[in-house]
């Protein structure tokens, strides 16, 4: 089954699209890419590519011109559009917006594949969890979300999704992810309230994070074949969690090529701390 992303909150990749792809790929599936802001005739890209599923990714604030499009590209073709990332997940009555008929709440790696493979096979899909599906007669079926997977088990994402376009694959500084979630209660963020969620649905941490291993792995397979001068960990706390593993992967990517590693909240270590991770 042929599954599109269309990517319309700005032109950096995104690590949960590329996960998503991963995972569809490993699978069998066949998924493709299309930045709005590089696709002057998206309807034209669509119909050429003939997808079965579209699916976007929605951050609260640019929700409003994503909900417009995904009423547009309606206008031309008879295709789901299923939409997750941060504002369904926070918001579900997104489901209840017009052209959008799946949303995904929480990580959807393995909702997307038992989606892709259910819509491929011609079964249900009405019940697939952390999914809210519309039907054609505007009836809404809403479940609840799954545990959530461990990170190592998971395929490597799928950054090829997007070197397609030639200034994100030679970007000398690409994103990582060694972790998922924050332990603190922080009430101006989202994370207690998506901790609380997968607590409350399915009785288990959403808090979870990668081996050494595995992070060094991603980045090895990455600096071996596109440019990489700076790594940069976007994990939600890098610091708190995980100061042994970007000691582990500093030493580690010294053991061949050597590569800056580059955290995402750098002033929040003090003196100490930059120390104990140089």
């Amino acid at each position: 089954m042929r599954i599109l992303f269309i990517q319309n909150n700005g032109i950096q990749e995104s690590i949960g699209i590329a996960n998503l792809s991963g995972i569809l790929k490993a699978n069998g599936h066949e998924t493709d890419l299309l930045l709005v802001s590089h696709t002057p005739d998206l309807i034209g890209a669509i119909t050429r590519y003939d997808p079965g599923l579209i699916a976007f990714s929605a951050l609260t604030g640019v929700h409003h011109s994503l909900e417009q499009l995904a009423i547009q590209i309606k206008q031309h073709f008879n295709i789901p559009i299923i939409v997750g990332a941060p504002h369904p997940t926070y918001s579900p009555d997104m489901i209840e917006r017009p052209g959008i008929d799946i949303i995904c709440r929480g990580e959807g790696e393995l909702a997307m594949l038992e989606l892709a493979d259910a819509m491929e096979h011609g079964r249900d899909v009405t019940t697939i969890r952390n999914l809210a599906v519309k039907t054609k007669n505007g009836v809404i079926h809403r479940n609840a979300v799954r545990p959530p997977v461990p990170l190592d088990e998971l395929p490597f994402p799928d950054r090829e999704l997007y070197y397609k376009y030639k200034f994100l694959r030679d970007m000398p500084m690409k994103r990582f992810i060694s972790s998922m979630g924050c332990p603190y209660p922080c009430t101006f963020c989202h994370e207690p309230v998506i901790r609380e969620m997968y607590k409350k649905e399915t009785r288990s941490d959403y808090l979870r994070r990668k081996s050494v291993p595995r992070v060094v792995a991603e980045i090895k397979y990455i600096a071996e074949r596109y440019p990489l001068n700076h790594v940069h960990f976007s994990d939600d706390l890098f610091y708190s969690q995980q100061l042994q593993v970007a000691r582990g992967v500093r030493r580690r990517l010294r053991e061949g090529s050597r590569h800056p590693v580059q955290l995402q909240h750098p002033l929040r270590l003090g003196e100490p701390a930059r120390r104990r991770l140089a």
